[in-house]
């Protein structure tokens, strides 16, 4: 989660089980929660780069009104084909 601002779970807990998260920072940048959506793998990993890009702005979204400061873009944004 720390190299990309986000992580990915395909099925390494669950068999037909896929999950995306984001951490949730607080006004001195440490991780206090984490955002996740989970679901059947047959429909997240189709709409993941989408679903990807909701959780991270979501968990900046958060993290902002926590009083966190900017971070650098390229850890809340994930890379195209996430």
């Amino acid at each position: 989660m720390r190299s990309k601002g986000y992580a990915v779970d395909n099925e390494e807990f669950e068999d037909g089980v896929m999950c995306v998260a984001a951490p949730v920072r607080n006004h001195t940048r440490d991780v206090v929660a984490a955002l996740s959506v989970s679901g059947p793998s047959g429909r997240i990993a189709p709409n993941l780069p989408r679903l990807t890009a909701l959780v991270v702005k979501m968990g900046a979204t958060l993290s902002t009104a926590l009083g966190c400061p900017a971070l650098p873009t390229d850890i809340r944004t994930p890379s195209p084909g996430a």
